[in-house]
């Protein structure tokens, strides 16, 4: 095992960015295998049904790259600040990680940088690069690189950044030394818990797709069930509500990786009539290039913005 050479691996991937970097071992890791075939088994993954399609696909690295030994886990830090007033014209919410560039676009840019270097300092290993599109239980391979641990709402906590990380990976055939996994640290708190709008923290550690607004106006499709909707609020894309409330992510820094930051997107807050415009799809594509909100498509992101209106009206109907 060259010590020399993960020392390098790490330094290379901080000067590129990355908050933190860890290293796990490429192999199914039974107890995140038993929870997500739960999940699975429990049909809290709603709509998104391509995670069933072939889950050990997502549970052993191998998969993804034969003879795998090791998976570099990568966190990278987008949190810059709260939401601020509303502007002056109507708008919606919009969550922390979108607010800049997509983060694909801008994260895997880098990681194949790294991947680069990896290669080029050990030209016999193969590398395979992991920025959310490929089939991989990310949250369970950066804990296990010691990122950090998975908190009860489900998300990757770590030391310096709390859950407001973007998580990364490169699986590779190097043989490397590992990093000591993360261990839970929520205790006895439930904030994140109380502080979901429509309860899809169903417990501890468990989130109900079906419930959550993050999944809800994002990867739903159709109209959006009228007991959740209720509780939106003001999101229009997104969710951070059992971020805000976590107190791992009190102290945070407002120090977003290059290329997140709120100048380069959409930023916190979105009119309504700019989300809801009558636009072709290409007029859509052009309008919302380069940022996620992309990934709620023209009707969904119309339907978000329709319903934030409604719920105005109603509100201002009843006073």
């Amino acid at each position: 095992m060259n010590l020399a050479l993960v020392d390098e691996i790490k330094r290379t991937a901080r000067d590129l960015g990355f908050s933190a970097v860890g290293i796990a071992p490429a192999r199914v890791l039974p107890a995140h295998q038993r929870a997500f075939r739960r999940y699975l088994a429990e049909g809290r993954h709603a709509g998104m049904t391509y995670l069933a399609r072939e889950p050990e696909r997502r549970e052993d690295p191998t998969r993804l790259l034969p003879g795998a030994q090791t998976v570099i886990a990568l966190a990278a830090p987008y949190y810059q600040g709260d939401h601020g007033a509303e502007p002056d014209e109507p708008a919606g919410r919009i969550a922390r990680y979108a607010w800049g560039a997509d983060y694909h676009d801008v994260i895997e840019e880098r990681v194949e940088r790294l991947a680069q270097f990896i290669r080029e300092s050990a030209p016999d290993c193969r590398v395979r690069v992991a920025v959310d599109h490929a089939p991989l239980l990310e949250r369970a391979y950066a804990q296990e690189a010691g990122l950090g641990f998975i908190g009860k709402n489900a998300l990757l906590i770590t030391p310096d950044h709390g859950s407001w990380v973007l998580l990364a990976e490169l699986v590779t055939t190097l043989d490397l030394p590992v990093d000591e996994p993360g261990i839970n640290q929520c205790g006895s708190c439930t904030r994140c818990l109380e502080a979901c709008p429509t309860l899809a923290l169903t417990a501890p550690f468990q989130l109900d797709a079906a419930r959550c607004l993050a999944y809800l106006t994002i990867e739903h499709k159709g109209p959006m069930p009228e007991e959740h909707a209720a509780a939106a609020g003001d999101w229009l894309f997104g969710c951070d509500a059992c971020q805000e409330a976590c107190p791992y992510n009190a102290a945070s820094p407002a120090a977003p990786y290059e290329g997140l930051e709120r100048e380069r997107g959409p930023g916190p807050w979105l009119g309504l009539a700019d989300a809801s415009a009558s636009r072709s799809l290409s007029e859509f594509d052009r309008r919302f290039e380069g940022t996620a909100l992309l990934r709620a498509g023209k009707k969904g992101l119309r339907r978000n913005a329709d319903a934030i209106g409604h719920r105005r009206e109603k509100t201002s109907g009843d006073g």
